[in-house]
Protein backbone atom coordinates (compact mmCIF):
# COMPACT_ATOMS: atom_id res chain seq x y z
CA UNK A 1 0.00 0.00 0.00
CA UNK A 2 1.09 3.60 -0.96
CA UNK A 3 0.55 5.11 2.55
CA UNK A 4 2.26 2.63 4.84
CA UNK A 5 5.12 2.89 2.54
CA UNK A 6 5.44 6.77 2.85
CA UNK A 7 5.07 5.87 6.83
CA UNK A 8 8.17 3.29 6.32
CA UNK A 9 9.68 6.44 4.69
CA UNK A 10 9.17 8.34 7.30
CA UNK A 11 10.88 6.52 10.04
CA UNK A 12 13.86 5.73 7.60
CA UNK A 13 14.11 9.51 6.84
CA UNK A 14 14.59 10.29 10.55
CA UNK A 15 17.87 8.42 10.23
CA UNK A 16 19.74 10.80 7.60
CA UNK A 17 21.25 13.58 9.38
CA UNK A 18 19.83 16.76 10.45
CA UNK A 19 22.06 18.47 8.13
CA UNK A 20 21.31 16.35 4.81
CA UNK A 21 17.43 16.09 5.45
CA UNK A 22 16.92 19.41 3.53
CA UNK A 23 18.89 19.03 0.86
CA UNK A 24 17.74 15.66 0.01
CA UNK A 25 13.84 17.41 0.12
CA UNK A 26 15.11 20.29 -2.50
CA UNK A 27 16.62 17.19 -4.55
CA UNK A 28 12.48 16.75 -5.65
CA UNK A 29 13.19 19.72 -7.86
CA UNK A 30 15.03 17.77 -10.41
CA UNK A 31 12.19 16.01 -12.26
CA UNK A 32 14.65 13.29 -14.03
CA UNK A 33 18.67 11.87 -13.38
CA UNK A 34 20.48 14.56 -12.83
CA UNK A 35 24.49 14.94 -12.29
CA UNK A 36 27.22 15.93 -9.52
CA UNK A 37 27.03 19.74 -11.01
CA UNK A 38 23.61 20.42 -10.84
CA UNK A 39 23.42 18.93 -7.19
CA UNK A 40 26.44 20.94 -6.22
CA UNK A 41 24.63 24.34 -7.92
CA UNK A 42 21.07 23.82 -6.54
CA UNK A 43 22.81 23.08 -2.90
CA UNK A 44 25.26 25.76 -3.65
CA UNK A 45 28.32 23.64 -2.01
CA UNK A 46 31.64 22.32 -3.95
CA UNK A 47 31.57 19.64 -6.04
CA UNK A 48 33.60 17.44 -3.50
CA UNK A 49 31.03 18.25 -0.47
CA UNK A 50 28.02 16.99 -2.64
CA UNK A 51 29.56 14.21 -4.13
CA UNK A 52 30.09 13.27 -0.28
CA UNK A 53 26.41 13.89 0.40
CA UNK A 54 25.27 11.83 -2.61
CA UNK A 55 26.91 8.92 -1.69
CA UNK A 56 25.49 9.42 1.78
CA UNK A 57 22.02 9.56 0.13
CA UNK A 58 22.85 6.47 -1.77
CA UNK A 59 23.76 4.72 1.36
CA UNK A 60 20.48 5.27 2.59
CA UNK A 61 18.95 4.37 -0.77
CA UNK A 62 17.33 7.51 -1.17
CA UNK A 63 19.02 7.96 -4.85
CA UNK A 64 19.43 5.37 -7.71
CA UNK A 65 23.01 5.97 -8.49
CA UNK A 66 24.05 4.70 -12.13
CA UNK A 67 26.46 6.19 -14.55
CA UNK A 68 26.03 8.07 -18.14
CA UNK A 69 27.82 6.89 -21.62
CA UNK A 70 30.88 8.93 -20.34
CA UNK A 71 30.94 7.03 -17.19
CA UNK A 72 30.10 10.14 -15.08
CA UNK A 73 27.40 9.58 -12.44
CA UNK A 74 24.09 10.33 -12.53
CA UNK A 75 21.57 10.22 -9.84
CA UNK A 76 17.67 10.07 -9.48
CA UNK A 77 15.10 10.22 -7.14
CA UNK A 78 12.83 7.13 -7.71
CA UNK A 79 8.99 8.19 -8.03
CA UNK A 80 8.07 6.74 -4.57
CA UNK A 81 10.68 8.25 -2.80
CA UNK A 82 10.20 11.66 -4.83
CA UNK A 83 6.83 11.74 -3.99
CA UNK A 84 7.86 11.51 -0.15
CA UNK A 85 10.59 14.60 -0.69
CA UNK A 86 7.94 16.43 -3.06
CA UNK A 87 5.37 16.32 -0.40
CA UNK A 88 7.57 16.99 2.86
CA UNK A 89 9.12 20.08 0.36
CA UNK A 90 5.83 21.44 -0.56
CA UNK A 91 4.27 21.14 2.76
CA UNK A 92 4.21 24.84 4.58
CA UNK A 93 4.80 23.35 8.40
CA UNK A 94 8.23 21.30 6.88
CA UNK A 95 9.86 20.37 10.25
CA UNK A 96 12.78 19.78 7.91
CA UNK A 97 12.86 22.85 5.42
CA UNK A 98 12.24 25.84 6.10
CA UNK A 99 10.26 28.15 3.71
CA UNK A 100 13.60 30.01 3.45
CA UNK A 101 15.73 27.61 2.64
CA UNK A 102 13.03 26.14 0.07
CA UNK A 103 13.05 29.52 -1.89
CA UNK A 104 16.92 29.83 -1.88
CA UNK A 105 17.16 25.99 -3.18
CA UNK A 106 14.45 27.03 -5.77
CA UNK A 107 16.55 30.64 -6.55
CA UNK A 108 19.13 28.26 -7.64
CA UNK A 109 17.36 26.36 -9.64
CA UNK A 110 16.45 29.15 -11.90
CA UNK A 111 20.02 30.38 -11.87
CA UNK A 112 20.90 26.90 -13.09
CA UNK A 113 18.30 26.53 -15.64
CA UNK A 114 18.95 29.80 -17.00
CA UNK A 115 23.28 29.33 -17.10
CA UNK A 116 22.42 26.07 -19.17
CA UNK A 117 19.76 27.76 -21.18
CA UNK A 118 20.51 31.38 -21.99
CA UNK A 119 17.24 32.48 -22.81
CA UNK A 120 18.60 34.33 -26.37
CA UNK A 121 19.41 30.77 -27.62
CA UNK A 122 15.45 29.40 -26.59
CA UNK A 123 13.03 30.39 -29.60
CA UNK A 124 10.16 28.10 -30.07
CA UNK A 125 11.91 25.31 -32.24
CA UNK A 126 14.41 24.89 -29.24
CA UNK A 127 11.97 25.54 -26.72
CA UNK A 128 10.40 22.48 -27.60
CA UNK A 129 13.53 20.07 -27.66
CA UNK A 130 14.85 21.47 -24.05
CA UNK A 131 14.44 18.46 -21.27
CA UNK A 132 12.17 18.34 -18.14
CA UNK A 133 14.47 20.38 -15.39
CA UNK A 134 13.76 23.33 -18.00
CA UNK A 135 9.92 22.57 -18.04
CA UNK A 136 9.97 22.12 -14.18
CA UNK A 137 11.84 25.22 -13.39
CA UNK A 138 9.37 27.02 -15.74
CA UNK A 139 6.86 25.90 -13.96
CA UNK A 140 8.17 26.88 -10.54
CA UNK A 141 8.55 30.19 -11.78
CA UNK A 142 5.00 30.16 -12.87
CA UNK A 143 3.81 29.19 -9.47
CA UNK A 144 6.05 32.00 -7.84
CA UNK A 145 4.67 34.38 -10.17
CA UNK A 146 1.21 33.72 -9.67
CA UNK A 147 1.85 33.42 -5.88
CA UNK A 148 3.76 36.63 -6.23
CA UNK A 149 1.00 38.43 -8.06
CA UNK A 150 -2.28 37.16 -6.86
CA UNK A 151 -3.83 38.33 -9.87
CA UNK A 152 -5.33 35.53 -12.27
CA UNK A 153 -5.43 38.24 -15.42
CA UNK A 154 -1.73 39.12 -15.17
CA UNK A 155 -0.49 35.54 -14.44
CA UNK A 156 -2.73 34.48 -17.35
CA UNK A 157 -1.46 37.00 -19.76
CA UNK A 158 2.42 36.20 -18.55
CA UNK A 159 1.68 32.28 -19.27
CA UNK A 160 0.07 32.87 -22.09
CA UNK A 161 3.38 34.73 -23.78
CA UNK A 162 5.85 32.41 -22.35
CA UNK A 163 3.71 29.32 -23.52
CA UNK A 164 3.74 27.60 -26.74
CA UNK A 165 1.11 25.15 -27.24
CA UNK A 166 3.52 23.33 -29.37
CA UNK A 167 5.84 22.74 -26.26
CA UNK A 168 5.62 19.38 -24.40
CA UNK A 169 3.64 19.35 -21.40
CA UNK A 170 6.15 18.86 -18.14
CA UNK A 171 4.78 15.27 -17.65
CA UNK A 172 6.87 15.19 -13.64
CA UNK A 173 6.25 11.59 -12.76
CA UNK A 174 4.87 7.98 -13.53
CA UNK A 175 3.31 7.80 -10.20
CA UNK A 176 -0.15 9.47 -10.19
CA UNK A 177 -0.13 10.12 -6.19
CA UNK A 178 -1.12 13.61 -5.97
CA UNK A 179 -4.52 12.23 -6.32
CA UNK A 180 -4.50 10.21 -3.52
Amino acid sequence: DFHELQRVMDISFNYVGEELRPLFLVLQFFPEQFTLEDAAALWDVEEGAAKKMLRELGRFSLLSISKDAAGLPTFLVLDHIWVFANRRAEDPSSKWLSRAEYAKALSRLFVLVNERWPAHTRGPAEVAGLPRLYFAAKLHAERVVKVATSDAAGYSALSAVETDSKMPVAAYRSLAAADE
